[in-house]
């Protein structure tokens, strides 16, 4: 259908996630091919709340020891992927 419109494929990803729940935090282990591990926190906030919340998933973070990934490590390592994604899910 997309191709059909004239949109092109720009990423693919091959992923097992696996979804948890601990203290009203949504935990989600992600194993991605090419890529390597990910693990992403969720809690539901309000605006007002925003500053708390980010707290709580830092805590949690803590607690788990491990260290939260900069902005920067993240950006070059979602462009490596990005750009070199046919290859890596090729292997």
């Amino acid at each position: 259908m997309f191709s059909r419109l004239g949109i092109e494929k720009q990423i693919k990803w091959k992923r097992t996630r696996h979804t948890f729940s601990s203290d009203g935090i949504t935990i989600q282990l992600g194993d991605n091919v090419g890529y390597g591990y990910i693990i992403e926190l969720e809690i539901m906030s309000s605006v007002e709340s925003k500053d708390e919340s980010i707290e709580v998933l830092k805590k949690k973070l803590s607690n788990l020891k491990i260290p939260l990934t900069s902005k920067e490590e993240f950006k070059a390592s979602y462009e490596n992927y990005k750009n070199n994604w046919k290859t890596l899910l090729s292997k």
